[in-house]
C-alpha cells in the first residue's frame, strides 16, 4: 500500500469516527428540537459554513444543479432516509438505531443486483445471517424481546437503511460525473429547503430563541463533525485510497457510535450486547471484504 493510500485510509477512519457522533448527539438534541426542526437547523448552519469554501464558481454550479431532476431525486431519497432515521432516534437508543441503519450495505447489494445487475456473491447469505443473529443478541441477549422495545423505531431505522441503499444505487446511476463541490453544495441547499419546508408544515418553526448556550454547543458539534467533517474526509479518502478498502471501515461507525454514546451520555452495554454488536460488525465487514476482492479479480 502506498503512503497516499495509507493516508486515505486514515482519512476514511476519521470520517467514520465523525459519523459515530451522529446518533448520540442527534438523540441528545432531540430533547430540545423536534426531529425535522433539528435537521433544518443543522443543514442551514452547515450550508452557511460550507458556502465560502465552495468559492464563487462552486456556489454558482451548486445553484445550477438545483435544476437537475436527477440531482433532485437522489437528494430527496437521502433526505427521506435521514427523516426516517431521526424519528427512529425518538424511540430507540442511539446505538440500536445505528444498528438498524447498519443493514444498508446488504440492502444496497440487493438493490444493485436488481437495478444494476451487479453480482451479490456467495458471502451475502452468511453476512445476512450474522447480521440477524448478532443484531438480535445485541438488542435482546438470549432472551425473548423485551416488552418495552420499540418495533416501530427499529422498523424506521431499517426503513432508513433501505431508502439509503436505494439512494446509493440511484446516485451511482444518476450523478457519476458531477464534480464533488457543486454536488455537495446542492445537497446541503436542498436539505435545508426540504427540512425547513417540512418542519414548518408538520412541527411549526424550529425553536431557536428558547435554546441555551449548551444546546448550541452540541449543535456546533453536530454540524462540525457528522455533517461537514465526515463528508469532506470521506470524499478526500476516496480520492486517495481504493473505494473497496475505504468501505471496509464502515464498521467503525457502529463501534464509534457505541463508544460516544457511552463516553458522552453514559449509555451502558452488557457483555452479550457487545458480543452481538461485534458479530454484526464482523459479518458486514467480511462481506464487504469479499466483495472488494471479487471486484479486483
Amino acid at each position: 500500500m502506498t503512503s497516499r493510500a495509507r493516508f486515505g485510509i486514515l482519512l476514511a477512519f476519521g470520517a467514520y469516527a465523525s459519523w459515530g457522533l451522529l446518533s448520540p448527539v442527534g438523540k441528545h438534541l432531540l430533547a430540545d428540537f423536534h426531529p425535522l426542526g433539528l435537521n433544518a437547523v443543522r443543514f442551514a448552519i452547515a450550508t452557511l459554513v460550507l458556502m465560502p469554501f465552495l468559492g464563487r464558481h462552486g456556489i454558482r454550479d451548486s445553484f445550477r444543479l438545483l435544476r437537475n431532476p436527477k440531482v433532485l431525486w437522489v437528494n430527496l431519497l437521502a433526505n427521506v432516509s435521514l427523516t426516517l432515521f431521526l424519528y427512529s432516534l425518538t424511540t430507540l437508543p442511539a446505538t440500536f438505531a445505528t444498528l438498524g441503519f447498519y443493514t444498508a450495505p446488504l440492502w444496497t447489494a440487493v438493490l444493485a443486483r436488481m437495478l444494476l445487475a451487479e453480482r451479490v456473491g456467495w458471502s451475502f447469505a452468511p453476512a445476512a445471517v450474522g447480521l440477524l443473529v448478532g443484531g438480535y443478541v445485541a438488542l435482546f441477549g438470549l432472551a425473548a424481546p423485551a416488552s418495552g422495545f420499540s418495533a416501530v423505531g427499529m422498523a424506521l431505522a431499517v426503513g432508513s437503511a433501505i431508502v439509503w441503499a436505494y439512494y446509493t444505487v440511484a446516485l451511482r446511476r444518476a450523478a457519476p460525473d458531477i464534480p464533488l463541490k457543486p454536488l455537495m453544495g446542492a445537497s446541503f441547499l436542498l436539505g435545508t429547503l426540504y427540512f425547513y419546508g417540512l418542519a414548518l408544515v408538520v412541527e411549526g418553526p424550529p425553536a431557536l430563541l428558547q435554546q441555551d448556550v449548551a444546546t448550541w454547543g452540541w449543535m456546533a458539534l453536530y454540524v462540525a463533525f457528522p455533517s461537514l467533517a465526515a463528508f469532506i474526509l470521506f470524499n478526500a479518502a476516496l480520492q486517495r485510497a481504493p473505494a473497496g478498502q475505504v468501505n471496509l471501515l464502515v464498521g467503525a461507525e457502529l463501534g464509534f457510535t457505541a463508544l460516544f454514546a457511552w463516553l458522552l451520555f453514559g449509555d451502558q452495554f452488557s457483555p452479550q450486547q457487545l458480543i452481538g454488536l461485534g458479530v454484526v460488525l464482523a459479518s458486514v465487514t467480511a462481506y464487504l471484504w469479499v466483495q472488494s476482492r471479487a471486484v479486483k479479480a
